[in-house]
């Protein structure tokens, strides 16, 4: 055999091995798409749903918000109250001690 059939038969063989090569990295290649696809519409769906999830918590969030607000505007005039008695209070105590002392 010469160098030149030699390398025929070699580039003959090499070829079948690559077409087979070939032929399988197709049918891997078909099943990494198939699941792409499939993983992308599965991680769209588990977006939609954490977004729909984070709609709801911030709606929740919200009514929290508004019956805090609406809590402390009821009670800010009233503790505001409560600190001008205390105040008072501890004025006259304290004018109390002070005429005790002398």
């Amino acid at each position: 055999m010469t160098v030149a059939q030699l390398r025929t038969h070699m580039n003959r063989r090499l070829s079948r091995l690559e077409g087979r090569v070939n032929k399988r990295f197709r049918v891997v290649n078909a099943r990494l798409d198939s699941l792409d696809t499939r993983m992308g519409a599965q991680f769209a769906d588990v977006n939609r749903r954490l977004d729909s999830l984070g709609e709801k918590l911030d709606a929740i969030a919200r009514g929290f918000n508004h019956r805090i607000d609406s809590v402390q505007r009821r009670l800010t005039p009233r503790v505001d109250l409560h600190w001008k008695i205390l105040h008072e209070h501890e004025d006259r105590i304290e004018a109390l001690e002070r005429a005790a002392r002398g």
